[in-house]
């Protein structure tokens, strides 16, 4: 407590509250505050809060009307400034029209003391007036003139204020026209893009959807084709140990035809050898030459026989491997064309696996274009809440600063209670004391609302803050599985540039030639 303070109380005025703390130690002066009158209270309490933020836009307005009036006010001024000073120069230059004819009076009265008659000096003070009265018109004239040009000056000025604005506001009602032609323009040409964009993808998924149709159409014949290549290959298969085994039958008959023509062979010989000696003889037996020869075309014949059954038998062997060799050229092909037909249909369903990636990629696009406003929307309201935060926080700091100066209030009349001793003035300070407090038990009040608005405002920015993680996630899961898939596709298109196969034949060739060096046909 300040000194100057403590100078309205005597020594012996003062006391001690032991007698008041004796009375409410007794329960003589105990405060019960209804709930309704708390109810009330609270609802008041609402009430000033809301009035005190319409107060601040009220403020507000106010401020800008103020600095309307300001600039109004200051323009006032300037205008006023001009007409004084044109006033003071009109003063001034009276007041110096009026110096000089009080000198020329001055010299003139001097030349009256020298002068010689009384008329002179009549003429000369007549003389006196027409100046001085002349010097007064022309004084006004001046200033007329004066303010006449100040007038005009100001005039042109606010003319051309007047031009300059209107040039301003013209220019600005063109730049606004040229911004929202620029505007039209480039929202015309980005919905002609954006038309364009999709008539492309509608084409393009037309085209999709007839290319995806014509893979299927392609897909199920060549499955239809391979279906057939078991029975071709096992009639083949068939066919082909049917005449192994007549080929082993030949090769067993051949030997036998063989073995018979040797043993000819050796008998012929042997006959031979028999006729050479009866011819060698010195008496020659024709009745055994003629068994002998006898005997020589029998074995010839069955030596005939034998030859003849052999190129029957080597005959029907040559037919049967040529067979064959036809049977192992036809199956090479049918493994050929098969194994063609599987790369064709591996090509196939490569194709259609990119068509259904390419669909798959385009509704995830899709998706992920509804992201950004989904965005845009948390945004939003993650802007308005801290808004509405930033707002209940500039009133919880007013709250807070109304609750200090309370405070300090009751601090200070709890000291000057402390040293009043008569009756009637501590009674009043108590009084104000109480009110002080229930002062301070709405501000509070206010506080604790406040303070629960701020913190429930925090709550939904975390919801708002775990919202937009949640859909950042689903954006980065999204765009991964667009690359997984892109990636994928430039996988299958460099698989099958790598490819350089026969689609006729089906052997590999190199990159860049026209025809195929194995069947000749156009690759």
């Amino acid at each position: 407590m300040p000194e100057e303070d403590r100078k309205f109380f005597k020594k012996e005025e003062i006391r001690t509250m032991q007698k008041d703390i004796a009375r409410l130690k007794n329960g003589k002066e105990k405060e019960e505050v209804p709930k309704k009158e708390m109810g009330e209270e609270i609802e008041k309490i609402r009430r000033e809060a809301e009035a005190v933020r319409a107060k601040a836009l009220t403020e507000e307005r106010e401020k800008r009307a103020g600095e309307a009036k300001r600039k109004a006010e200051e323009d006032q001024r300037k205008i006023e400034e001009t007409k004084k000073r044109a006033e003071e120069e009109k003063n001034r230059r009276i007041e110096e029209e009026r110096r000089k004819a009080e000198e020329i009076k001055e010299k003139i009265e001097t030349k009256k003391e020298s002068a010689e008659g009384e008329k002179r000096r009549e003429k000369i003070e007549e003389e006196i007036k027409k100046q001085a009265e002349e010097i007064r018109k022309n004084t006004e004239e001046e200033a007329k003139k004066a303010i006449e040009e100040e007038r005009k000056k100001k005039e042109e000025e606010e003319e051309e204020k007047r031009k300059t604005e209107e040039a301003r506001i013209e220019a600005a009602i063109k730049r606004k026209r040229e911004e929202e032609e620029t505007q039209r323009r480039i929202l015309a040409e980005e919905k002609r893009k954006k038309e364009e964009a999709e008539r492309k993808i509608e084409e393009e998924k037309r085209k999709g959807v007839e290319k995806k149709e014509d893979l299927e159409k392609e897909r199920i014949e060549i499955e239809k084709g391979l279906k057939v290549f078991p029975k071709e290959k096992q009639v083949l298969e068939n066919e082909k140990s049917s005449i192994s085994s007549e080929l082993i039958q030949i090769k067993k008959d051949l030997e036998e035809v063989v073995k018979r023509k040797t043993e000819a062979d050796q008998k012929l010989k042997s006959i031979r050898e028999q006729e050479e000696a009866l011819q060698r003889a010195e008496k020659r037996d024709f009745e055994k030459e003629k068994e002998a020869e006898k005997e020589r075309w029998k074995l010839e014949e069955i030596r005939k026989e034998s030859e003849n059954s052999r190129w029957a038998v080597e005959e029907k062997k040559r037919k049967n491997e040529q067979r064959i060799e036809e049977i192992n050229q036809n199956y090479q092909k049918l493994l050929s064309h098969e194994q063609n037909l599987k790369k064709q249909l591996k090509e196939v369903l490569n194709a259609l696996e990119v068509i259904k990636a390419k669909e798959e990629e385009e509704i995830l696009k899709k998706e992920v274009d509804k992201f950004p406003e989904r965005k845009r929307e948390i945004e939003l309201k993650k802007a308005g809440l801290n808004r509405k935060k930033g707002d209940a926080q500039r009133v919880l700091d007013e709250i807070l600063k109304k609750e200090k100066q309370v405070e300090e209030k009751i601090k200070l009349t709890v000291e000057r209670e402390r040293l009043t001793e008569e009756s009637s003035q501590k009674t009043k300070i108590e009084k104000e004391r109480r009110k002080m407090e229930g002062e301070r038990r709405k501000i509070e009040t206010e506080k604790w609302s406040t303070g629960n608005l701020i913190k429930k405002i925090e709550n939904e920015l975390k919801l708002v803050d775990l919202d937009y993680q949640e859909i950042l996630e689903k954006e980065n899961k999204v765009r991964r599985k667009i690359e997984e898939i892109t990636g994928k596709g430039v996988v299958k298109e460099k698989e099958k540039e790598k490819e350089n196969i026969c689609p006729h034949c089906g052997i590999k060739v190199k990159p860049g030639l026209r025809f195929c060096p194995q069947c000749g046909k156009k690759l």
